[in-house]
């Protein structure tokens, strides 16, 4: 994966934080955190007032593709965005709670590389 493609995802998480963390107390802060793997990477949201960690989301290292998960390990299938081609919309749909990954909430993604 490219340092620019880690980018985009480093700014994904920090917007999923700004988003999640308005009005809330220092100590209930919930954090996104990624972790890339050999086919996707995962996003991790840690909810500040347990520490429960969830996924929130995979993105394909190949095409970019963002997916709902379906599990700890894997996506669920259909991609809903794409890092490159719906980027700006996926970063104006983000929320804590995943609900813009839903299908009903799914765009057109545009086919990117691969």
């Amino acid at each position: 994966m490219q340092n620019t493609h880690i980018d985009l995802i480093n700014k994904w998480c920090n917007v999923l934080e700004i988003k999640t963390n308005k009005d809330v107390p220092a100590a209930n802060k919930t954090y996104f955190w990624f972790k890339i793997n050999k086919k996707y990477t995962r996003i991790v949201k840690i909810d500040g007032w347990d520490k429960h960690e969830s996924v929130h989301a995979f993105v394909n290292n190949k095409n970019l593709d963002v997916y709902k998960p379906a599990s700890w390990n894997t996506p669920a299938d259909g991609a809903r965005y794409n890092l490159i081609t719906t980027y700006d919309e996926l970063l104006n749909d983000c929320e804590w709670t995943g609900g813009y990954l839903y299908k009903s909430g799914v765009k057109k993604v545009k086919a990117y590389g691969c």
